[in-house]
């Protein structure tokens, strides 16, 4: 085997990076997930390896400053593409969780004559046709442009009111950027030295013209994306991948759910239905969850959406420091977290060191085994979901064992 692994991905969030490693191990890759940049010790044996950030809920100067620190480090290890793994829905501005920002700061240290961005991802529901980005909205199949999008446009940090994503990375970058559309994928033009290429996605054909544009590490070694580039470049690796199977949780199951997204929403409401008990997020919740717990109990614990959504920090903190009492009096089996920014927080504050995955559950939302060295979270099975994942009763499936849809 090579000793250059074949790709590092850079998650902005950590749902989103979960993604990535769901799609990379299914396809054979063997890949670990780091919440920091690892060494080259730390990468030997792995055909890939990501890393998970908090990116996506940082403002424009922090991403710089981040990134001016990684991504050196990360171009000096032996790996032949660097993935910057955005939102596939590409929820960000100017001034928080910029992408534009983010490939300025990869023009400015890696010096690539171009980079590659690539937000569809037809697996997830996720198109871009034409410039303009759709997206697939609830359990019935429904597309939506994502300025009309139900969920997305009005998302409380960074709603997307400009679903032509040439004007809206636009407004973030400095960067000239040019189109590709869907009648030129096999056949593209040069980019020009120094330009963002900006292509479409609409088929699953798409990604096989993607991946013949994706894999040309001496043209663009670093990509912006949605989890679309992984399933592009797929179809250019050749691995033999190993099923992967297991067991329903045992004992009581708990969720926590700082989303306050409508399917997010829906899911907590089917799932208190369904016999969860409900704990509605405080400074003390942790107390209720831990009582509820050790009687047998099935917990919901989240945000009460009628509360400020813009303070999703504060929600992230009580989450994360919940998280940690409850596994410090209680022994669960799997945990499962549902927001990005909550999966982000929960993860830091627990001393998750890596990830890997453990089985498909849903699209987008693997079941995974964190290492966490000193941490009650060391060996525990967690499920982290993004807002817009999953059917009404994922709760409860996630729990279960071989499924997935």
């Amino acid at each position: 085997m090579s000793p250059t692994s074949w790709l590092c991905f850079i998650g902005d969030d950590f749902t989103g990076s979960t993604d990535a490693l769901e799609l990379l191990t299914l396809g054979g890759l063997r890949t670990s997930l780091f919440t920091y940049v690892p060494s080259v010790q730390d990468i030997a044996g792995l055909d890939a390896f990501g890393i998970a950030t908090d990116l996506r809920s940082e403002s424009a100067d922090q991403i710089e400053h981040v990134l001016k620190d990684l991504l050196p480090r990360v171009a000096a290890l032996p790996v032949r593409l660097i993935h910057y793994k955005v939102c596939s829905t590409f929820d960000s501005s100017p001034d928080i969780g910029s992408i534009g920002r983010a490939i300025d700061v990869a023009f400015d240290q890696l010096k690539p004559r171009y980079i590659p961005v690539m937000p569809g991802a037809p697996s997830l529901g996720r198109y871009c046709v034409f410039g303009n980005l759709f997206a697939r909205y609830g359990s019935d199949g429904s597309v939506y442009r994502l300025d009309r999008h139900p969920s997305v446009s009005q998302h409380p940090i960074t709603p997307m009111t400009e679903a032509d994503l040439v004007k809206h990375l636009a407004k973030q970058t400095r960067r000239p950027i040019e189109l590709i559309d869907v009648r030129f994928l096999f056949s593209p033009p040069a980019i020009s030295p120094g330009h963002i290429a900006l292509f479409d996605t609409l088929t699953h054909q798409d990604l096989h013209a993607m991946g013949l544009i994706l894999d040309r590490p001496k043209e663009a070694r670093f990509i912006v994306g949605s989890s679309g580039v992984e399933s592009s470049l797929l179809t250019r690796w050749s691995f033999s991948a190993k099923p992967l199977s297991y067991k329903p949780s045992i004992g009581p199951r708990l969720v926590m759910c700082g989303s306050c997204s409508p399917v997010s929403i829906g899911q907590t409401c089917f799932a208190l239905q369904s016999g969860f008990k409900e704990v509605v997020l405080t400074e003390r919740a942790h107390e209720d969850v831990i009582h509820l717990l050790r009687c047998g109990q099935d917990v919901v614990l989240h945000t009460n959406p009628s509360v400020n959504r813009t303070d999703a920090r504060e929600v992230s903190r009580l989450m994360a420091e919940s998280a940690l009492r409850v596994l410090e009096n209680v022994k669960i089996s799997r945990l499962v977290i549902a927001g990005g920014d909550t999966s982000g927080a929960i993860a830091r504050h627990l001393r998750i060191a890596s990830l890997r995955m453990v089985a498909p559950l849903v699209r987008g939302a693997p079941v995974v085994m964190a290492s966490a060295p000193g941490s009650p979270a060391d060996g525990l099975e967690l499920v982290f979901k993004g807002g817009q994942v999953g059917s009404k009763d994922f709760f409860i499936r996630a729990f279960q064992g071989e499924t997935r849809s």
